[in-house]
């Protein structure tokens, strides 16, 4: 009995090991990373560096109306704006790019990616963290002058 209950415990672990996981931060209310980029520009916030999904909260990283450096912390179920924080200028470092983050999101959905959870603009490129058709996380890089989009990695 007891080789039997090894046995199962084993491939009970394996089955754990190998069953494919998703980032905790995927799990999201009902809206999807376009939609907090659009509500964003529509509320004057042009300049656009990183959109993270963490639970129910989107957090972003934007440039204000008054040129500040802000992160703003978005609720994933009503897109309302429920707090922000004031960044220091020389912690973060904008690297302009000629695509905009939406435009970027629309050529990662348009290769078949979907669920959004991470895009950053880093060095004139937006990496970003998505979900493939089989729902196994990757991540990719799109280049913010080209729209030339590539696989970094997935991961399970």
């Amino acid at each position: 009995m007891n080789v039997i209950n090894f046995i199962l415990g084993i491939i009970a672990n394996l089955l754990i090991f190998f069953t494919p996981a998703y980032a905790d931060s995927t799990s999201h209310g009902s809206l999807e990373t376009p939609e907090v980029i659009i509500h964003l520009q529509e509320q004057g916030y042009t300049s656009i560096e990183e959109i993270v999904l963490n639970h129910d909260c989107y957090e972003a990283i934007v440039i204000t109306a008054e040129n500040k450096i802000t992160k703003l912390f978005i609720d994933a179920e009503t897109n309302e704006i429920y707090d922000s924080k004031p960044i220091a200028k020389n912690s973060i470092k904008f690297h302009p790019a000629k695509l905009t983050m939406l435009e970027a999101v629309k050529k990662v959905e348009e290769a078949g990616y979907h669920h959004i959870y991470h895009i950053e603009l880093i060095d004139g490129k937006y990496e970003v963290k998505a979900l493939y058709k089989n729902e196994v996380s990757t991540e990719l890089n799109v280049d913010g002058n080209t729209g030339v989009l590539k696989k970094k990695w997935w991961f399970n």
